[in-house]
C-alpha cells in the first residue's frame, strides 16, 4: 500500500532528478498514488538517508448495511406532554435505508482491491401487527400507538398501555382509542 524511497548520495551527484526517481518507481512497478510533490521536495531539499513515503495506495471503503429509519419517537421524552406516540391509518412509521457497497481500493502497483457489498434485509420481517410494507416503507393499517419491540419489529396497538414509568412523565394523556393503565394512579391525570 506504500512505496518508499531512500536516497544515498553518490560521488558524482548528491541526489537524482525527479524524472530519474519517477522512472525508478515505474520500473519497480509503482504506478499508482505517486506523490510528485514529495519527490520534488526530496530532491530540492536533498533529503538523504531517510525512508520517505513517495506513493500510497487507497484502501477499499467499508460498505454501509441497510438500516431502518423510524419515523416516530421510539423513546420517552420527559419534557413533552406528548410522550405517547400515536399514528393515523396510512402513516409512514419506518423507512428502509438501502445498503451501499464499499468503493474498491488500489495498491501502488495498480492492483484493484475489491470492496465488500452492504448487507440487505427483507423489511417485511420488521412489519408487525397492524402494519404493512409498501415501497420499502412500513405503513400503519390502523389508528393507534406505534411501538418497536425488542427485535426491532414495528407494531401498532389499538389500545394505549400505560405503566408506572409512563405516568411519571405525563399528567395529560390524549389517545384516540382504549387506554389501559397497569398501575396505581396517584394525583390528577387528564
Amino acid at each position: 500500500m506504500k512505496a518508499y524511497v531512500t536516497i544515498i548520495p553518490g560521488f558524482e551527484r548528491e541526489v537524482p532528478t525527479v524524472e530519474e526517481l519517477m522512472k525508478i518507481l515505474i520500473d519497480s512497478g509503482v504506478v499508482y498514488g505517486i506523490k510528485k510533490d514529495v519527490l520534488e521536495k526530496t530532491v530540492e531539499e536533498k533529503l538523504t538517508y531517510q525512508q520517505i513515503v513517495v506513493a500510497e495506495g487507497v484502501e477499499p471503503t467499508p460498505p454501509i448495511d441497510a438500516m431502518i429509519d423510524y419515523k416516530f419517537n421510539t423513546s420517552r421524552d420527559s419534557t413533552s406532554f406528548d410522550v405517547f406516540p400515536r399514528c393515523d391509518e396510512g402513516q409512514v412509521l419506518a423507512e428502509k435505508i438501502p445498503p451501499k457497497d464499499g468503493e474498491p481500493g488500489k495498491t501502488v502497483t495498480g492492483k484493484e482491491l475489491p470492496s465488500q457489498k452492504g448487507k440487505d434485509f427483507d423489511l417485511r420481517k420488521y412489519a408487525g401487527e397492524n402494519t404493512k410494507v409498501v415501497d420499502d416503507k412500513i405503513i400503519a393499517t390502523i389508528k393507534g400507538q406505534p411501538y418497536v419491540d425488542d427485535d426491532g419489529v414495528v407494531h401498532v396497538r389499538n389500545v394505549l398501555v400505560i405503566g408506572e414509568r409512563d405516568l411519571e412523565k405525563s399528567q395529560k394523556i390524549d389517545f384516540p382509542g382504549t387506554i389501559i393503565v397497569t398501575c396505581n394512579v396517584d394525583g390528577a391525570f387528564k
